[in-house]
């Protein structure tokens, strides 16, 4: 793979379009002349790929470096004369040079997107390009991107997506020592699409990605006791009546309507949190805690605590009103 888009500022300069050139287009808006039909972009269109994906990653590293030129653009790809003009000088910045601090690197697809002239037919052909010569990441092994001085190949971020997507919030904070408020903004971001996404959540920095990284990438820590991971969803749209076991899901309702197990209090909960409680990595079953409550009025809240054990029978445990 190319070697990406960082180069030194002492490199000979590389210009491709006149300054004039790159003021006009530099902010990827339509330009203030001419007017009429000859405005009219090539192409409108409604999808793109998604930033922090490799296919995303990879167009914008090909973008960036100084090897991809006006003529690149204009003459191998066949991008429309006008789109790589735009292109090209938003990069350079408004003084048309590459390499220099007015630079304005393309930190993501839409921002490509938004250039003069660009549509899909140029976002295809870009990630064509790039694709064919080597600028996306495709193998597991290969580099995919650095955030926050941390890199990680695509197997690696796949992995610690899936992590972050995955591991309970005990597990977070408890046994990798996440800031608490880092495993906060990862439960409230869910779901997480990309690292990018992950690397950009409040909180969650170089050490946060590192710890993630090098977890998701080991053994998992299933030999500890009690090695749990949560499902916590907190909304009053009852998601978590898709997202549990259905045998689970029945178990709730029928504590919600005992009426001679925790009163007549109960109703539709606010939260729901089902952990799955693990010994030696085997399910041994779930812990249960659903309720509701409000800080207007604290009389009416209720909350209830409850185990089922692997084959879906119910132990009760608490319940508070």
């Amino acid at each position: 793979m190319p070697s990406g888009i960082y180069w030194s500022l002492a490199m000979t300069r590389h210009t491709v379009l006149t300054a004039a050139l790159a003021l006009t287009f530099a902010g990827c808006t339509q330009p203030t002349a001419p007017t009429g039909d000859a405005l009219t972009p090539v192409y409108e269109g409604t999808e793109r790929v998604a930033d922090g994906t490799p296919e995303a990653l990879g167009m914008l590293d090909f973008l960036n470096d100084p090897s991809t030129t006006f003529e690149l653009l204009d003459d191998q790809l066949g991008l429309d004369r006008r789109a790589a003009e735009s292109l090209i000088a938003h990069r350079n910045g408004p003084d048309g040079t590459l390499g220099y601090e007015h630079d304005d690197l393309f930190d993501s697809v839409g921002e490509v997107d938004d250039c003069y002239y660009v549509g899909q037919v140029a976002l295809d052909r870009i990630q064509s390009w790039a694709r064919d010569h080597d600028w996306i990441a495709q193998s597991p092994d290969d580099l995919l991107g650095t955030w926050d001085g941390v890199e990680f190949t695509v197997a690696e971020a796949d992995a610690t997506v899936e992590l972050a997507n995955t591991a309970g919030r005990t597990y977070l904070d408890d046994d990798l020592g996440l800031d608490v408020r880092a495993v906060t903004s990862i439960i409230d971001a869910r779901p997480i699409a990309t690292v990018d996404q992950l690397a950009g959540l409040y909180y969650v920095g170089t050490s946060a990605l590192t710890t993630l990284r090098d977890t998701a990438a080991g053994t998992p820590q299933c030999d500890v006791d009690g090695w749990e991971t949560e499902y916590v969803y907190a909304d009053d749209a009852g998601q978590w009546r898709s997202e549990l076991p259905a045998e689970v899901v029945a178990i709730i309702d029928q504590a919600l309507t005992d009426d001679a197990w925790c009163g007549e209090a109960t109703g539709h909960p606010w939260f729901v949190m089902a952990t799955v409680d693990r010994f030696n990595c085997d399910p041994k079953g779930y812990t249960i805690e659903l309720g509701q409550w409000t800080l207007e009025n604290p009389g009416a809240s209720w909350y209830i605590e409850f185990e089922v054990t692997k084959d879906f029978g119910r132990r009760h445990s608490d319940c508070e009103i």
